[in-house]
Protein backbone atom coordinates (compact mmCIF):
# COMPACT_ATOMS: atom_id res chain seq x y z
CA UNK A 1 0.00 0.00 0.00
CA UNK A 2 2.77 2.49 0.89
CA UNK A 3 4.70 1.97 -2.30
CA UNK A 4 7.82 4.12 -2.69
CA UNK A 5 7.11 7.09 -4.93
CA UNK A 6 9.25 9.03 -7.32
CA UNK A 7 9.66 12.42 -5.60
CA UNK A 8 9.78 14.35 -8.92
CA UNK A 9 6.55 12.74 -10.13
CA UNK A 10 4.91 13.43 -6.77
CA UNK A 11 5.90 17.11 -7.03
CA UNK A 12 4.57 17.31 -10.60
CA UNK A 13 1.29 15.69 -9.52
CA UNK A 14 0.97 18.12 -6.61
CA UNK A 15 1.72 21.09 -8.90
CA UNK A 16 -0.94 19.80 -11.31
CA UNK A 17 -3.43 19.58 -8.43
CA UNK A 18 -2.54 23.06 -7.19
CA UNK A 19 -2.87 24.54 -10.69
CA UNK A 20 -6.24 22.89 -11.15
CA UNK A 21 -7.47 23.96 -7.71
CA UNK A 22 -6.58 27.61 -8.24
CA UNK A 23 -7.90 27.66 -11.81
CA UNK A 24 -11.11 25.91 -10.76
CA UNK A 25 -11.86 28.44 -8.01
CA UNK A 26 -11.22 31.35 -10.39
CA UNK A 27 -13.28 29.70 -13.15
CA UNK A 28 -16.23 29.03 -10.85
CA UNK A 29 -16.15 32.57 -9.45
CA UNK A 30 -15.91 34.25 -12.84
CA UNK A 31 -18.49 31.87 -14.34
CA UNK A 32 -20.95 32.87 -11.61
CA UNK A 33 -20.34 36.53 -12.45
CA UNK A 34 -20.80 35.86 -16.16
CA UNK A 35 -23.88 33.67 -15.74
CA UNK A 36 -25.81 35.85 -13.29
CA UNK A 37 -25.88 39.53 -14.32
CA UNK A 38 -27.57 40.62 -11.08
CA UNK A 39 -24.72 39.10 -9.04
CA UNK A 40 -22.17 40.69 -11.38
CA UNK A 41 -23.90 44.07 -10.95
CA UNK A 42 -23.68 43.79 -7.16
CA UNK A 43 -20.06 42.62 -7.15
CA UNK A 44 -18.46 44.75 -9.89
CA UNK A 45 -21.21 47.14 -10.89
CA UNK A 46 -22.02 45.84 -14.36
CA UNK A 47 -20.45 44.02 -17.26
CA UNK A 48 -16.69 44.03 -17.22
CA UNK A 49 -14.53 42.66 -20.00
CA UNK A 50 -11.97 41.91 -17.31
CA UNK A 51 -14.19 39.13 -15.93
CA UNK A 52 -14.22 37.43 -19.33
CA UNK A 53 -10.47 37.90 -19.69
CA UNK A 54 -9.77 36.44 -16.24
CA UNK A 55 -12.08 33.51 -17.01
CA UNK A 56 -10.26 32.80 -20.29
CA UNK A 57 -6.80 33.01 -18.73
CA UNK A 58 -7.85 30.72 -15.88
CA UNK A 59 -9.14 28.32 -18.54
CA UNK A 60 -5.72 28.39 -20.19
CA UNK A 61 -4.12 27.39 -16.87
CA UNK A 62 -6.82 24.72 -16.36
CA UNK A 63 -6.10 23.20 -19.79
CA UNK A 64 -2.32 23.71 -19.80
CA UNK A 65 -1.63 22.16 -16.38
CA UNK A 66 -2.34 18.54 -17.39
CA UNK A 67 -0.58 19.01 -20.74
CA UNK A 68 2.53 20.36 -19.01
CA UNK A 69 2.42 17.62 -16.35
CA UNK A 70 2.18 14.94 -19.04
CA UNK A 71 5.06 16.53 -20.96
CA UNK A 72 7.23 16.43 -17.84
CA UNK A 73 6.36 12.97 -16.53
CA UNK A 74 3.89 11.22 -18.80
CA UNK A 75 4.92 7.61 -18.26
CA UNK A 76 5.26 7.88 -14.49
CA UNK A 77 2.04 9.89 -14.10
CA UNK A 78 0.12 7.33 -16.15
CA UNK A 79 1.64 4.48 -14.12
CA UNK A 80 0.69 6.30 -10.90
CA UNK A 81 -2.84 6.87 -12.21
CA UNK A 82 -3.24 3.21 -13.19
CA UNK A 83 -1.93 2.20 -9.75
CA UNK A 84 -4.43 4.47 -7.98
CA UNK A 85 -7.39 3.22 -10.02
CA UNK A 86 -6.58 -0.50 -9.68
CA UNK A 87 -5.49 -0.55 -6.03
CA UNK A 88 -7.78 -2.59 -3.79
CA UNK A 89 -8.42 -2.28 -0.08
CA UNK A 90 -9.55 0.58 2.16
CA UNK A 91 -7.34 3.08 0.34
CA UNK A 92 -7.90 4.70 -2.11
CA UNK A 93 -11.53 3.70 -1.74
CA UNK A 94 -14.51 4.38 -3.98
CA UNK A 95 -14.68 8.11 -3.26
CA UNK A 96 -11.07 8.73 -4.29
CA UNK A 97 -11.37 6.60 -7.43
CA UNK A 98 -14.63 8.36 -8.35
CA UNK A 99 -12.98 11.72 -7.72
CA UNK A 100 -10.03 10.87 -9.97
CA UNK A 101 -12.24 9.66 -12.84
CA UNK A 102 -14.66 12.57 -12.44
CA UNK A 103 -11.76 15.05 -12.46
CA UNK A 104 -10.32 13.61 -15.66
CA UNK A 105 -13.69 13.48 -17.44
CA UNK A 106 -14.60 17.00 -16.26
CA UNK A 107 -11.25 18.36 -17.41
CA UNK A 108 -11.72 16.89 -20.89
CA UNK A 109 -15.40 17.94 -21.22
CA UNK A 110 -14.91 21.44 -19.80
CA UNK A 111 -11.80 22.03 -21.93
CA UNK A 112 -13.37 20.81 -25.17
CA UNK A 113 -16.67 22.58 -24.57
CA UNK A 114 -14.88 25.76 -23.47
CA UNK A 115 -12.89 25.83 -26.70
CA UNK A 116 -16.10 25.33 -28.70
CA UNK A 117 -17.82 28.15 -26.79
CA UNK A 118 -14.84 30.44 -27.27
CA UNK A 119 -14.71 29.68 -31.01
CA UNK A 120 -18.38 30.73 -31.15
CA UNK A 121 -18.67 31.94 -34.76
CA UNK A 122 -16.67 29.01 -36.16
CA UNK A 123 -18.69 26.23 -34.53
CA UNK A 124 -22.02 24.89 -35.88
CA UNK A 125 -24.96 26.02 -33.74
CA UNK A 126 -25.91 22.46 -32.71
CA UNK A 127 -22.36 21.73 -31.49
CA UNK A 128 -22.25 25.09 -29.71
CA UNK A 129 -25.53 24.33 -27.90
CA UNK A 130 -24.29 20.86 -26.91
CA UNK A 131 -21.02 22.38 -25.70
CA UNK A 132 -22.87 24.98 -23.65
CA UNK A 133 -25.01 22.28 -22.01
CA UNK A 134 -21.99 20.12 -21.24
CA UNK A 135 -20.08 23.11 -19.89
CA UNK A 136 -22.92 24.08 -17.55
CA UNK A 137 -23.61 20.51 -16.38
CA UNK A 138 -19.96 19.76 -15.60
CA UNK A 139 -19.50 23.16 -13.95
CA UNK A 140 -22.40 22.34 -11.63
CA UNK A 141 -20.98 18.86 -10.97
CA UNK A 142 -17.60 20.37 -10.04
CA UNK A 143 -19.24 23.06 -7.89
CA UNK A 144 -21.25 20.38 -6.06
CA UNK A 145 -18.33 17.96 -5.69
CA UNK A 146 -15.94 20.60 -4.38
CA UNK A 147 -17.45 20.97 -0.88
CA UNK A 148 -17.74 17.18 -0.59
CA UNK A 149 -14.08 16.84 -1.54
CA UNK A 150 -13.01 19.53 0.95
CA UNK A 151 -14.94 17.91 3.79
CA UNK A 152 -13.66 14.44 2.93
CA UNK A 153 -10.04 15.62 2.70
CA UNK A 154 -10.10 18.16 5.55
CA UNK A 155 -7.60 16.29 7.76
CA UNK A 156 -5.10 15.97 4.93
CA UNK A 157 -5.59 19.61 3.94
CA UNK A 158 -5.05 20.84 7.51
CA UNK A 159 -2.02 18.58 7.92
CA UNK A 160 -0.45 19.77 4.69
CA UNK A 161 -1.16 23.45 5.48
CA UNK A 162 0.37 23.05 8.95
CA UNK A 163 3.48 21.56 7.38
CA UNK A 164 3.65 24.35 4.79
CA UNK A 165 3.56 27.11 7.43
CA UNK A 166 6.05 25.29 9.65
CA UNK A 167 3.74 24.17 12.46
CA UNK A 168 4.55 20.51 11.96
CA UNK A 169 2.10 17.73 11.35
CA UNK A 170 -1.38 17.86 12.84
CA UNK A 171 -1.64 16.02 16.16
CA UNK A 172 -2.73 12.50 15.33
CA UNK A 173 -1.61 12.97 11.71
CA UNK A 174 -0.95 9.54 10.28
CA UNK A 175 2.72 9.08 9.34
CA UNK A 176 3.27 8.45 5.66
CA UNK A 177 -0.09 9.95 4.70
CA UNK A 178 1.64 12.29 2.27
CA UNK A 179 3.02 9.30 0.42
CA UNK A 180 -0.44 7.86 -0.17
CA UNK A 181 -2.07 10.78 -1.97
Amino acid sequence: MNQPRDLRTQRIRRALHTGHVLATFVLLATAALLEWPELRARVIGGYGATVVSVHLWAAVVFMAAPVLAMALASRKLLDDLRHRLTLHGPWPGRWRKTHIVLSIVATVVLSASGIALWADDYVPRGLWDLSRSGHVVFSVVIAAALPIHLVYERRRIVGRLREMVGLGAEPGHEPGLEERD
